[in-house]
C-alpha cells in the first residue's frame, strides 16, 4: 500500500508532456517566453504549437507574452501541468483604446496569475497552510475560476486528506468540467472510497 500511495505522489509530481496550442485574434502575433531570469525567447508566430518541454525548459512555470504588430502585448504565467496535458491559450489583442472594462479585466487576470503562480511554488515547498490561504482568496473573489478549488484539492491530497480533496476537485468540475487530469484523480478518490470501480 505504501508502495501505491509512493508511486501515486511521484506520478502527481513527475513529468509532464503534452503541447501547448497558441491563438490570437490577430494574425501574426508573436509568442515569447520570459525566463525566471528575464530573458526572452521567441517561441513562434500564432496560431502554433509548442512542447512543453520548449516552452518551459524545466522550470515549473513560464511567463508567456503574446504582442501583435501594433505592440500590443499580453501576458500570461503558466504553470507546468502535474501530468500529460495539452493545453490551448488564446490570446485577444484586439484594438481597445480607453474601454476601462478590458483593462479592469487585465488587472484581474494579473492578479490571478501571480497569486496561482505563487500558491503553486509554495505547494511545491510544502508551505501548505499559506498556499491555502492565498487560494482561499482567491476563491472567494473570482468563485468563477477552477483553479483555486483544485489546488486546493492538490493540498488535501497531498496531506492525504482525501474526502476533502475529492470535494475541491468536484467543486473545480462543476465550474470547469474540462480537465481529464482532475477526472482521473476524482475517479481515483472515488475509487479509495468504494464508491466507483475503475
Amino acid at each position: 500500500m505504501r508502495i501505491l500511495f509512493l508511486f501515486s505522489l511521484i506520478s502527481l509530481t513527475g513529468c509532464s508532456g503534452g503541447k501547448i496550442k497558441f491563438t490570437s485574434t490577430q494574425k501574426d502575433t508573436r509568442i515569447i517566453a520570459a525566463d525566471k531570469d528575464g530573458k526572452l525567447r521567441e517561441l513562434g508566430v500564432a496560431p502554433m504549437v509548442a512542447n512543453h518541454s520548449e516552452v518551459f525548459r524545466g522550470n515549473n512555470y513560464v511567463e508567456l507574452l503574446a504582442q501583435n504588430e501594433s505592440g500590443q502585448t499580453q501576458r500570461i504565467l503558466v504553470s507546468k501541468p502535474f501530468m500529460h496535458t495539452d493545453i490551448e491559450l488564446f490570446f485577444d489583442l484586439k484594438n481597445r483604446d480607453g474601454d476601462r472594462d478590458v483593462a479592469r479585466v487585465g488587472e484581474s487576470l494579473e492578479k490571478v496569475s501571480l497569486e496561482i503562480a505563487k500558491s503553486y511554488r509554495l505547494i511545491t515547498s510544502k508551505n501548505y497552510t499559506e498556499a491555502q490561504t492565498i487560494l482561499n482568496d482567491l476563491k472567494n473573489e473570482f468563485p468563477g475560476i477552477s483553479v483555486p478549488y483544485d489546488f486546493l484539492g492538490n493540498i488535501e491530497y497531498l496531506k492525504g486528506n482525501y474526502s476533502k480533496a475529492l470535494i475541491f476537485y468536484q467543486r473545480a468540475r462543476a465550474i470547469n468540467p474540462n480537465n481529464v487530469e482532475r477526472d482521473l484523480l476524482i475517479k481515483k478518490l472515488r475509487f479509495k472510497d468504494g464508491k466507483e470501480s475503475l
